[in-house]
């Protein structure tokens, strides 16, 4: 927990047990029917099964999430991008061609409204997820958390992301 430099200083350092930020007013920057990008760096770090770069939700529900799964015998990373609870697919990044783990990359997750969401990693296209967004009902989110997630209730956190991550 705490500061970490970062590639642009003041990164935020997540322990992966109970470090999160939150912010329970995020409803009002929101509009239905909206298109979303959510850009950040992060250089993530230890083993987890899953962990959650980030999640706006909605009374527990993934209204919008972007989850990381690594595989149990490496680095390889799956990213899943959720809307309404539903998966909109995964993209799956071999640490062969992009190490994954303790390196600072820049994510941007773009998400538009009846669309594709498409993930870039250092400003490189690395897949299109490929479900069909839904963000028609974003104004009814109640908190955006950066790293992790939350099940049943706003309160009940899971998923932590270990590692850090700047704007």
């Amino acid at each position: 927990s705490g500061s970490d430099s970062g590639p642009t200083g003041g990164a935020l350092a997540f322990d992966g047990d109970n470090t999160v930020v939150e912010n329970r007013t995020i409803q009002n920057s929101l509009t239905n029917g909206m298109n979303m990008t959510v850009a950040y760096w992060a250089r993530k770090e230890g083993f987890q099964g899953q962990r959650c770069h980030w999640h706006f939700s909605d009374g527990g529900e993934n209204t919008v999430a972007f989850f990381e799964t690594a595989t149990t015998t490496g680095p390889d990373g799956t990213y899943r991008l959720l809307t309404n609870d539903a998966s909109e697919g995964e993209v799956t990044i071999n640490s062969g061609s992009l190490a994954l783990k303790g390196i600072w990359r820049h994510y941007a997750v773009v998400i538009p409204h009846g669309g594709n969401g498409t993930l870039y990693i250092d400003g490189v296209k690395r897949g299109t997820f490929s479900g069909t967004v839904d963000l028609s009902t974003v104004t009814g989110v109640e908190q955006l958390l950066i790293g992790a997630d939350v099940d049943t209730t706003i309160d009940n956190r899971n998923d932590h992301f270990t590692g850090s991550m700047a704007e």
